[in-house]
Formats: C-alpha cells, sequence, structure tokens
C-alpha cells in the first residue's frame, strides 16, 4: 500500500512539472502584446538585392533562388552619341546634301561605314535651330573637309557633343581651308572625349570656336587652330605631338596647358605672336621647351608664366 502511494506521488510531481514546463515554453514564443498565434512555418520567398554597375552607376535587381542568380532587370547600356547643333534643320540638309532627318542620308555624309561603324537610330529636336543626335555609331572618323566644303555661309553649324562615337578628324574636317570654302565660322562648342587625333587645318579659321575639350587627343597637325581668334584656354593634357602653326593667330590665347608634350617648336605659336592681345601668357610645358618659349616671348615682347609641371 505504502509503495502504491509513493508511486502515485511520484506520477503527480511528473505531471505538474510536465504542466509547467509546457506553458512557460509556449508563452515564450508568443507575441508579448498579440494573441495571434504565429503563422504556420513556410518556405521563405527569393530574396531580392540590389547591386550596381560600376560603369553605370545604376541597380540592377536580382533574384536569388536556389543558389543561382535570375537577372530580373538590366538597365540598358547607353548608346554613344554624335550631337550637331545647326541654326536651321534647312541648312543641316543642305550641308549634307540631302534630308537632315534621314539617318541613311546622315551615313552617307560620314561615309559609314567605310570611315567607322553606321549610326543606328536619329532623333531631331527642333528645327531653327535644330539639335540632331546621331545614335549608335563608333570609331568614326571625320573625313578630309567633311563639314567645311558643305558650308553655305559658314553659319550653318554651331555645336558639336561627342559622346564616344569620334576617334579621329581628317584634314580641315571642320574648315574651308585650304579649299577657300566658308568653313564652320559659327561654330562655338566642339566636346571630343574620345578623338585621339585632328588633322591639318582642321578647325582652321573657326573664328568663333571658345569652348574645346580633347582630352585623349595626341597629335595636332600644322595649321590645326589657325585663326581661332577667339579661344582663350586650351587644355591638352595628352598631347605629345604638335604641327608648326598649329595656334597662329590665336590672337587672345591666355593659357595654354600640354605637359607632356615632347615634339613642337617656335612656329607653332610664332604666327601668334606679333597678334598677341593679353596681358600676361601663361603655358604649362616641360622644362626642355622654356628656352624656345622664352626666346619666343622676348622677340614679340610677351609677359609670359612658365610652368613646369
Amino acid at each position: 500500500m505504502k509503495k502504491l502511494i509513493i508511486y502515485a506521488a511520484i506520477i503527480a510531481v511528473i505531471v505538474i512539472v510536465y504542466k509547467y514546463a509546457t506553458k512557460t515554453t509556449i508563452a515564450a514564443v508568443q507575441p508579448k502584446d498579440d494573441k495571434k498565434p504565429l503563422p504556420p512555418t513556410k518556405e521563405t520567398a527569393p530574396a531580392e538585392k540590389y547591386l550596381r554597375r560600376p560603369w553605370l552607376g545604376q541597380p540592377i535587381m536580382k533574384n536569388i533562388k536556389n543558389g543561382s542568380l535570375d537577372e530580373i532587370f538590366t538597365p540598358a547600356i547607353p548608346l554613344k552619341t554624335l550631337a550637331l547643333k545647326f541654326d536651321t534643320l534647312a541648312h543641316a540638309s543642305a550641308m549634307i546634301s540631302g534630308d537632315a532627318t534621314s539617318l541613311e542620308d546622315w551615313n552617307t555624309f560620314f561615309d559609314l561605314p567605310v570611315n567607322g561603324t553606321p549610326f543606328s537610330n536619329i532623333a531631331i529636336n527642333g528645327t531653327a535651330p535644330a539639335i540632331i543626335s546621331l545614335i549608335g555609331g563608333s570609331n568614326i572618323t571625320i573625313k578630309d573637309y567633311c563639314f567645311g566644303d558643305g558650308a553655305l555661309t559658314g553659319t550653318e553649324l554651331l555645336e558639336v557633343i561627342d559622346e564616344g562615337c569620334i576617334v579621329e578628324c581628317g584634314i580641315g574636317a571642320f574648315s574651308g581651308q585650304p579649299h577657300d570654302m566658308y568653313g564652320c565660322l559659327a561654330l562655338t562648342k566642339l566636346i571630343l572625349p574620345t578623338c585621339l587625333s585632328l588633322g591639318d587645318s582642321c578647325f582652321s579659321q573657326d573664328a568663333s570656336l571658345t569652348d574645346v575639350y580633347f582630352p585623349l587627343v595626341t597629335s595636332i597637325g600644322i595649321s590645326c587652330f589657325d585663326s581661332c581668334t577667339d579661344l582663350t584656354n586650351i587644355d591638352l593634357p595628352n598631347v605629345t605631338n604638335i604641327g608648326n602653326g598649329a595656334f597662329s593667330m590665336c590672337e587672345y590665347l591666355e593659357s595654354f596647358n600640354i605637359p607632356i608634350v615632347t615634339t613642337m617648336n617656335i612656329n607653332a605659336l610664332a604666327s601668334a605672336s606679333n597678334h598677341l592681345y593679353v596681358p600676361v601668357f601663361t603655358i604649362t610645358i616641360p622644362a626642355l621647351f622654356n628656352s624656345i618659349i622664352q626666346d619666343w616671348a622676348t622677340t614679340y615682347n610677351i609677359t609670359v608664366t612658365i610652368i613646369n609641371p
């Protein structure tokens, strides 16, 4: 009898301990302030993450599923574009001897695909002035006398802003010289970030040119900027070779940055010397050219500041 009582007491203690332990565990997993039961466990949905393409700086949404990356959205890589601003759309058509709204006529004008990869699309904004965006071309060489010989009065082409299409400009590409044509007298802005070479007389007599950008150009031809009288500052960080008379008659040139040039003689500037109308001319140039610049300044009574990089 005693044994039965003892066994009953032990069983009762075990039951009490089990109930208490179970109640404590359930309380621990229930939300403190929410009486709703927890939702049943199910497979977690695939995670979405945003990654970046460093060359675009844009996000790509990726779906991580079963250990693999499935791309959901990829931004389109922007196509290279050449934007040309003309005074009127009609004058643009006259310059190319065709229809300025026709992609085929523009590819013919530039002699593509002979001189590079043809443009694949075109966009027109306005008629007076008119901005013509040629899209998709690459590795293009602007042929000799391309814009110069096609000019009617020299006032048609106002700006050229390239975004990676042009790699080289030929002889007289934006000038009527030496063919005695009008050239691009009204051209004010020229942005060519991927161009490597500028041919002889490339911008000769483009008297309105004020804003130029050629960060990768290494070679500048003879009389390239001859009579570009509105140029005041020229920055050519990668130029190594400058042809004779390249900057002749650049009468208001104030600063000239050619830090790694290796081939240049006084004739690159000589024709400009007795027509330089600035109080101080500043030039950044390797020290090996110091004596040439100093002799030039002395001969033509020019105050010059020489900076050696």
